[in-house]
């Protein structure tokens, strides 16, 4: 009987738990419950939802954005074409209701009468070409083709100054010049239009047409065939207005000017109309009396060289326009400014500045802080103006001196020669025996002023009338 070989086991390694196991992984990587699952896709297609809207608005917004610059787009060309068709009918109201009447009638001398309707022809022309170019060539190019055409608009506002005053002199010279211009100004051809509002017109009339492009431009998509001839004729239209701007704001000036001198009274009124003059500022202050005892509401005209207060008239019976009777000129050059009380603003209180001049002052506040900062600052800035203007004016003086030889003589000499050399080109022998003479007492007088300081008060000595303290 065959003996049985044994039986060789072979160590198995040790079996893993396979429950130890995944009780390892589920530990190390949590599951995700059926519930975040849900939330998670939840988030996820509510995300894609919003994409989805949101790009459908900003294409819906997009349309509806081009859709609003198209319609203003062509409400911008409807209103250049109707306004340039107006202002053409106001340049032939000046021409046919005015300007040739005037000149048929011979109511005014021909240099006064081309001095205040001159170019006015000219403009006439270029803007019958503007609104030729503008149906043909379309506005873009009309503008830029005839944007050198428009300095005569410059030329225009450099003489408008001059074409009003001397509207204005011959008003009060004839009367039956102001009776023409009455009459033809009630008239139903000239729309109830007075002649000093229809020869603004072309002055006005070319910030107007920048206004109209820079709107038309931001209207006008960048991929639009117009936009770069458009933003060529904003730019070149934009020149044109710059020195016209300036001449606009003169005349406001000017106008504000002439109204203060119709509402000022008295002996003591100056005479605001002055070359180089400006009006800067005007408003009511409380004046504190001499006496300190009390305190009156007075009204304040301040312009570039002086300061004016004045008192109501309040026996005036004028409903159309308030007249205040002058009671002080002050001239800024002798003047200083102090704040006394209300450097820190505080809620419901006022402040209190000091007029420092010629030995004397005023005590002036409002109860509004932010007026009274608004007059020391205006005042201040008026004073060190007018110094550094009279610095300049030396020193230009002084620098001429040197370039002539700082010789009186050499001047004199130089000035003799001259006006003898012309003269005697001009006039005859009796006449230059009249001028040498008179060019003889301007020397005696030149040496005279030279050997002299004369003082702002000895040259203007209507402004100094009322130097006597008036409360």
């Amino acid at each position: 009987m065959a003996s049985s070989s044994p039986v060789i086991r072979e160590r198995m390694p040790p079996r893993t738990s396979t429950s130890t196991s995944r009780k390892k992984r589920i530990h190390k990587v949590p599951s995700t419950t059926w519930r975040e699952k849900l939330t998670a896709r939840r988030d996820s297609v509510k995300e894609d939802l919003e994409n989805v809207l949101s790009h459908k608005r900003n294409k819906l917004g997009g349309k509806a954005t081009l859709v609003k610059m198209s319609r203003t787009r062509d409400k911008v060309i409807s209103e250049i074409f109707a306004s340039e068709k107006t202002y053409q009918e106001q340049l032939l109201i000046i021409i046919e209701q005015f300007m040739i009447p005037l000149q048929q009638l011979g109511l005014l001398p021909d240099p006064d009468h081309k001095m205040i309707f001159e170019n006015v022809k000219s403009i006439q022309a270029v803007n019958q070409e503007l609104s030729t170019h503008m149906q043909e060539k379309g506005i873009p190019q009309a503008f830029i083709q005839l944007a050198p055409f428009f300095k005569v608009y410059c030329t225009y506002a450099n003489n408008f100054e001059k074409s009003m005053q001397t509207l204005q002199d011959w008003e009060r010279k004839r009367a039956d010049f102001g009776q023409f211009l009455r009459q033809q100004e009630s008239k139903a051809e000239t729309c109830n239009l007075n002649l000093d509002s229809l020869l603004i017109t072309p002055i006005q009339r070319v910030p107007r047409y920048r206004l109209l492009l820079q709107e038309l431009l931001d209207n006008t998509p960048e991929d639009h065939d117009d936009y770069e001839q458009l933003k060529e004729a904003v730019t070149t239209i934009n020149k044109v207005t710059a020195g016209i701007n300036d001449y606009i704001r003169e005349h406001e000036n000017f106008q504000k000017m002439l109204k203060i001198q119709n509402i000022l009274t008295g002996a003591n009124a100056p005479r605001i109309l002055t070359p180089g003059r400006r009006f800067l500022k005007e408003g009511l202050l409380m004046k504190v009396s001499n006496k300190g005892n009390g305190s009156n509401e007075r009204m304040f005209f301040l312009f570039n060289d002086m300061l004016v207060y004045a008192k109501p008239n309040l026996l005036d019976h004028n409903h159309t326009a308030r007249t205040y009777a002058c009671r002080r000129i002050i001239c800024l050059d002798r003047c200083e400014v102090q704040l006394v009380l209300g450097e820190k603003k505080v809620e419901g209180a006022g402040a209190l500045f000091k007029l420092v001049f010629d030995g004397d002052y005023l005590l002036l506040y409002s109860n509004d802080n932010n007026v009274a900062l608004s007059w020391v600052d205006a005042l201040q800035e008026a004073i060190s103006q007018l110094k550094e203007n009279s610095v300049a004016r030396r020193r230009t003086s002084n620098s001429a001196t040197r370039r002539s030889g700082g010789s009186r003589v050499s001047r004199r000499n130089i000035l003799r020669s001259s006006f003898t050399l012309r003269n005697k080109r001009q006039y005859p022998e009796d006449e230059i025996v009249n001028c040498k003479s008179n060019q003889q007492d301007a020397q005696r007088q030149l040496v005279s002023n030279e050997n002299t300081h004369v003082t702002s008060q000895d040259r203007y000595p209507w402004m100094y009338s009322s130097s006597e303290k008036i409360s």
